[in-house]
């Protein structure tokens, strides 16, 4: 770390030479002043500091005064650099904790961001709040870095707990201080809040933004991009039900749900006379009657119909796989409300900044199915909360909301990540990504972009890897290697 620049002493001293010049400028004011009686006069100006000493000589002695106190910072800057002498070659040594913990934590320690039981480190001397956390499988990533600043409880936290342990542990403790426990869990569905993806979408771009997530949120990270018709009949399928279930909740004067979607789907398989009129193909041509032909849910639905019956049928198939998980009991009583209010993460609840919220994302580590709603939540976690921010913070939200997003690689994820981290900084948000190898990074951002991913993150922390971790072991150690220190070159001629 580069040595710090004492400007406030520096000026101090500026300040103490001036005024002493001023003072030593008083003695042409007095008479009879010659070496024996100059401290006797000097200590009199002293005693007498509001007596007016200002006189013809006082502008030269402050000048240089002010020289002095500019060759003494010269000086100062010279021989204060980061020199390393004797050392240039190389050189390896721990880190002193204590001086480190000292330079880089800050007095209130609810603006501190712990990195481990000896080292804190301020929020405002990083330039933003995401935090990389790397490290093999038991090395305390948990216990040595989540639990404790989840229990500080400085920020709303948004954790991502993988078997619920977190929130079994910690959830009364976060209670008894005065934090609001919300969990999304889907290991015991029966004890979670409940989650209306239709409770954030006020125009239509967030309704297209809800049904582009969807659609993508069901899909494999790593699943090969095919023929780009079949994702169009989807979405425009997908569009067609969001539509009518958005503007007949609003013509209705009820809230729209995510479960009559599944209603709607079910429509589509029914068939209501010989010639294979669906249900919900009598639905829309209800709508039509009476809205006209260009309305939203009956124009995409129509376009979709336009298609061959066994291309449709085959969309219907594949929206119902995407579905299913959403069909089961307790699946449906989570979607039938909602109880999470996301704005209130960066508000507080009821608007109080004072009142934190703690909301645990509760999902088995042995079952990949609820990945969907949980990516499906953390894309309308940020545009919530970003656009909260932007109209009606206008800037920075009130309280700052951290996203720990435990097993990184093979769990949910927010859609482009990399591009989000920068983004969510001005807005009083971040992410803390936690993953066990670079190699993981590098898996997840092809190309250039994980280079973009590590570059949006302030703050690392590397907790050790298996010994077969190469690619991790020479990164960590380059990132180590490297300290650019100051030279200075002297040159002595004999003879």
């Amino acid at each position: 770390q580069r040595k710090r620049t004492p400007w406030g002493v520096l000026l101090s001293v500026l300040v103490f030479l001036c005024v002493l010049a001023y003072f030593l400028c008083g003695l042409f004011l007095l008479s009879g002043v010659n070496l024996t009686n100059f401290q006797d006069k000097l200590l009199y100006i002293l005693l007498h500091p509001f007596q007016n000493w200002w006189n013809d000589k006082t502008v030269g002695f402050i000048g240089v005064a002010f020289l002095i106190w500019v060759m003494f910072v010269a000086w100062y800057l010279d021989n204060n650099r980061n020199y390393q002498s004797g050392k240039e070659k190389g050189t390896e040594e721990w880190g002193n904790v204590k001086k480190l913990s000292k330079t880089l934590r800050d007095k209130d320690e609810m603006k501190n961001m712990y990195l481990s039981q000896n080292i804190a480190i301020s929020n405002s001397l990083l330039s933003n709040q995401n935090m990389l956390v790397i490290g093999g499988s038991g090395s305390y990533k948990t216990t040595s870095v989540l639990t404790p600043n989840i229990l500080m409880a400085s920020c709303t936290n948004v954790i991502l707990d993988i078997k619920g342990d977190l929130l079994r542990k910690h959830g009364k403790y976060l209670i008894k201080h005065g934090v609001t426990v919300k969990s999304l869990n889907f290991i015991n569905p029966e004890e979670s809040d409940r989650y209306n993806p239709f409770a954030y979408v006020a125009r239509e771009t967030d309704l297209i933004k809800l049904i582009t997530n969807t659609q993508l949120s069901v899909k494999p990270p790593d699943a090969m991009k095919g023929d780009p018709f079949w994702d169009d009949g989807v979405a425009l399928y997908l569009q067609a039900m969001f539509y009518y279930e958005w503007l007949q909740a609003k013509d209705e004067g009820r809230k729209a749900c995510f479960n009559n979607i599944l209603v709607l789907v079910n429509m589509e398989s029914k068939h209501v006379d010989e010639e294979g009129t669906t249900a919900l193909q009598q639905e829309m041509n209800r709508l039509a009657a009476i809205k006209g032909d260009d309305y939203p849910p009956v124009r995409d639905y129509r376009k979709l119909k336009e298609g061959a019956s066994e291309t449709v049928r085959s969309i219907v198939i594949m929206v119902n796989a995407m579905l299913r998980l959403c069909e089961t009991a307790s699946i449906k009583r989570i979607l039938s409300d909602d109880d999470l209010d996301i704005k209130s993460l960066g508000l507080g609840i009821n608007g109080n900044p004072d009142k934190k919220t703690a909301l645990f994302l509760v999902m088995p580590d042995n079952d990949e199915s609820f990945n969907f709603f949980i990516s499906m939540f953390y894309t309308q976690l940020f545009d919530v909360l970003l656009y909260t921010a932007d109209h009606e913070c206008h800037g920075e939200l009130p309280i700052h909301v951290r996203l720990w997003a435990d097993e990184f690689y093979a769990g949910p994820k927010p859609n482009n990540t990399e591009k989000l981290m920068g983004t969510i900084r001005s807005r009083n948000m971040s992410i803390v990504p936690i993953l066990q190898s670079v190699s993981q990074i590098k898996a997840i951002f092809p190309q250039d972009k994980w280079e973009i991913f590590m570059e949006n993150c302030a703050a690392a922390i590397y907790l050790g890897s298996g010994p077969m971790a190469h690619s991790t072991h020479k990164y960590i150690s380059d990132l180590l290697g490297d300290m650019t220190i100051d030279t200075r070159n002297d040159n002595r001629q004999l003879g």
